[in-house]
């Protein structure tokens, strides 16, 4: 069973197509990488000792025209910036931090 944006926890290959939320992906071949080492941690340890958090919980994503971030959440990832042109990415960036509160 999986939640949205993650592979299933019973899911080892990442040389495997596995079917998502979002439509059929090989985890070695679409820039999820992190999914390959979460797949070894489980193969070799068991998934009892691996924690899905809630989604936002951990990171809250930031992309132009939206932003799910709030002050105080632990991380923020910048996403889609690849798609964006160069300006467009450092305007993005450049509103963040200005939105940061100072100390």
């Amino acid at each position: 069973m999986g939640t949205r944006g993650c592979w299933p926890a019973q899911h080892t290959d990442p040389s495997e197509a596995v079917a998502t939320g979002t439509g059929r992906h090989r985890p070695r071949i679409t820039g999820l990488w992190d999914q390959d080492a979460f797949a070894e941690y489980i193969r070799i340890h068991g998934s009892d000792s691996f924690v899905l958090l809630p989604h936002g919980q951990l990171q809250s994503f930031v992309r132009a025209g939206h932003s799910h971030w709030v002050p105080g959440a632990f991380a923020a990832h910048f996403t889609g910036l690849s798609e964006e042109l160069p300006e467009r990415g450092m305007t993005l960036l450049h509103g963040f931090l200005s939105a940061l509160p100072s100390k």
